[in-house]
């Protein structure tokens, strides 16, 4: 049987990464992303309840913990990607790193802060799935301050197979990404780690509870509706030509008597497509001297 949970759903990525039963999966990711000092401890900073799901349909799931250094951590899963995401990031960072600071407190306290961004969608026009981002001095790459970091994995740019999936971090993105397809009985060998098969059990645990499966496709309809209000506002004046051309079809077919073309049809057909059978029906109404 197939899990069939989308661990990037932002459901299911709190309770995995988020919990307070669940820390050891968090300190396996976060052992993958960063070496020293090594994550041994982990303390949520807003661990998951069932509550925040309840109260906040729009909630942005993100993980925020404190290693046994002191050191702070911001993990996010983002499905969707807009153009303005880097000044999110930027922000996010800031506020993880600032909000350290309480009353009384003086700057040398301030720990380093990581804000780590798991993507779906692609963020950077190359062919890496992994970048670190650091404040450094590029012509002479000198390091500003080690206290800021932001490091990105996009999923979309991870096309490791099964085969090929060696290293902690290639372990973790292959199971993000196929978690859905994977038979938990039947593991690949290289996901057979305790952290994995840990993540698997929480994945059947969602999907075996119906409160639980029902929160998840609850989020994740919530999600959907986020990407066609994106899709739209993004593209909408694509849309808005394309059914000019659909208009414009149906009153010629109209004119010629011919059986209207369903839209369905139409609207999988690109713009190209729908100008040039515009074109091809206008030739058909208007006199040859009047096409322009």
């Amino acid at each position: 049987m197939l899990l069939e949970i989308d661990p990037t759903v932002d459901y299911a990525f709190k309770r995995l990464f988020g919990s307070e039963g669940t820390t050891s999966l968090l300190i396996d990711l976060l052992g993958a992303l960063v070496s020293e000092p090594p994550v041994r401890e982990i303390t949520l900073l807003n661990p998951f309840t069932e509550k925040e799901f309840e109260d906040d349909k729009q909630a942005v799931f993100d993980v925020r913990a404190r290693d046994q250094s002191g050191r702070r951590f911001a993990v996010e899963m983002q499905r969707f990607v807009p153009w303005f995401f880097p000044k999110r990031v930027l922000f996010n960072w800031g506020s993880a790193f600032t909000q350290q600071m309480l009353q009384g407190d003086y700057h040398a306290t301030l720990r380093p802060t990581v804000v780590v961004c798991i993507l779906t969608q692609k963020l950077i026009e190359d062919d890496d799935y992994y970048h670190v981002f650091r404040m450094v001095d590029t012509k002479r790459n000198l390091l500003f301050s080690k206290d800021a970091e932001i490091q990105t994995i996009e999923l979309s740019k991870f096309r490791a197979t099964i085969e090929q999936v060696e290293t902690p971090i290639e372990r973790w993105c292959y199971f993000l990404k196929y978690a859905a397809e994977l038979d938990p009985a039947a593991l690949p060998k290289q996901l057979q780690t305790p952290a994995i098969i840990r993540a698997t059990e929480v994945l059947m645990r969602i999907q075996e509870s119906e409160r639980d499966r029902q929160a998840y496709l609850t989020r994740r309809m919530s999600e959907a509706d986020i990407a066609t209000r994106e899709y739209m506002s993004k593209h909408a004046h694509e849309i808005g030509l394309a059914e000019g051309r659909i208009e414009k079809i149906h009153l010629a077919q109209r004119y010629l008597k011919q059986p209207l073309t369903d839209k369905e049809t139409l609207e999988r057909m690109t713009l190209n497509e729908l100008s040039a059978l515009a074109d091809q029906l206008e030739r058909q109404v208007l006199p040859p001297s009047e096409v322009p």
